[in-house]
């Protein structure tokens, strides 16, 4: 079984290559821009035969190439969504499935709430960046249901590179949406060798102590058993008011930044 990974240098990329190497059994090409020893250099917002065909020729693609900046405004990630589709246009034309890493931050509208967080909720992303990811999930749905392209759009949780310990001094929503290293590997591993699933949109997390991301599709259509667990703890005041307003005191420097170029122009 051939499959291709994107963005097989970052970090989730390098994580998922190593555990499926050492699970065995698979022929895994690997795709980046940033090119290294056993990575093809390819830019996959422009669609090219150089990492195509190597699509075409598997059986799936795991799109996990991306602007890794949760705060990034759109100019940084109009590329992104152009990436995404031509995935998604490569996989439809070799009839390759598509497992696409989104987010769980296109319900983060939903931190403050208290309901159980199913994926038929309507989504409520509050970055450019979840933008990014639902527009994803939409094409990917499109593809499914006009094309008969099997796709698993997997809402990933928070993954830190390295060892990825529980985090300790982010917000108790972030804190719960902790995806372990094990977890991630566990449900790359399933999506990818999924069988009869057409269309998917899963949660992704770890079974983390007061989470209210619902799993029961996830265990249904992948046999996914989180085997990781944190216990969030209520970070000191400072950080939760650093975590608050650092978003959006970053996102208007960004705006009266743009705003000022604006009106220099001649």
């Amino acid at each position: 079984m051939r499959v291709v990974i994107t963005g097989a240098a970052g970090n989730l990329g390098t994580k998922l290559y190593r555990h499926l190497v050492e699970r065995g059994g698979l022929e895994i090409v690997r795709l980046d821009r940033r090119p290294g020893d056993g990575i093809v250099k390819a830019d996959v917002s422009l669609y090219e035969p150089s990492w195509t065909e190597p699509v075409h020729d598997a059986e799936v693609v795991v799109h996990l190439a991306a602007n890794v900046d949760p705060l990034a405004d759109w100019n940084a990630l109009q590329r992104d969504v152009d990436a995404t589709l031509n995935v998604l246009t490569a996989g439809a034309e070799g009839g390759t499935r598509v497992v696409f890493a989104s987010s769980v931050k296109v319900m983060e509208g939903y931190r403050n709430e208290t309901q159980t967080l199913t994926t038929d909720l309507p989504p409520l992303p509050t970055t450019d960046y979840a933008v990014t990811k639902l527009v994803g999930e939409r094409m990917a749905r499109h593809y499914g249901e006009r094309h008969h392209l099997p796709t698993i759009c997997l809402r990933l949780g928070a993954i830190s590179p390295g060892p990825n310990p529980p985090p300790r001094n982010g917000s108790l929503w972030w804190q719960r949406a902790w995806l372990g290293n094990q977890d991630y590997c566990q449900i790359m591993e399933r999506a990818i060798l999924a069988e009869d699933v057409g269309f998917a949109i899963l949660n992704a997390v770890s079974d983390n102590a007061g989470m209210r991301w619902d799993l029961t599709e996830t265990r249904r259509l992948l046999g996914y058993e989180p085997r990781q667990s944190s216990l969030p703890v209520t970070p000191p005041l400072r950080n939760r008011m650093g975590g608050y307003l650092r978003g959006p005191i970053r996102m208007l420097g960004d705006r009266l930044q743009r705003l000022g170029r604006t009106k220099a122009r001649p």
